[in-house]
């Protein structure tokens, strides 16, 4: 799990700075950049999305360091998304990409999920 979450952290921090980059510097190679690490993220939330709802204890116990990293994640991906902005970026990469498939909501979408998925777990 240790290596998922690095994986996960660094597509992230590499996604976000890709969509930043892409504003200044819109070209073909950045647009492939960009569209490559935002489908390795949206797999990689997939994943942990299977993971909340096949193993819920790895992220219910608030003792174990996975939960801490999972509620790190999510929280720094809903400041970044919204307090940072980065909603804007997304649909400037999917009106460059004539892509209705890579919006805000599928990136938001496997965060609701792993939520409902503990939320379940818990009752």
């Amino acid at each position: 799990m240790n290596a998922y979450f690095n994986a996960l952290n660094d597509i992230t921090s590499e996604l976000i700075i890709t969509f930043k980059e892409l504003k200044n510097n819109y070209s073909s190679l950045t647009l492939r950049k960009t569209k490559s690490y935002f489908d390795t993220s949206i797999a990689l939330l997939r994943m942990c999305e299977l993971f909340s709802a096949w193993c819920p204890e790895l992220f219910l116990d608030v003792d174990h360091v996975h939960s801490s990293r999972l509620l790190n994640f999510i929280m720094f991906t809903l400041n970044t998304v919204f307090i940072g902005e980065i909603d804007k970026h997304i649909s400037y990469f999917a009106d460059k990409m004539y892509l209705q498939s890579s919006t805000l909501q599928q990136y938001l979408a496997p965060i609701m999920g792993i939520l409902v998925k503990l939320y379940m777990c818990m009752k």
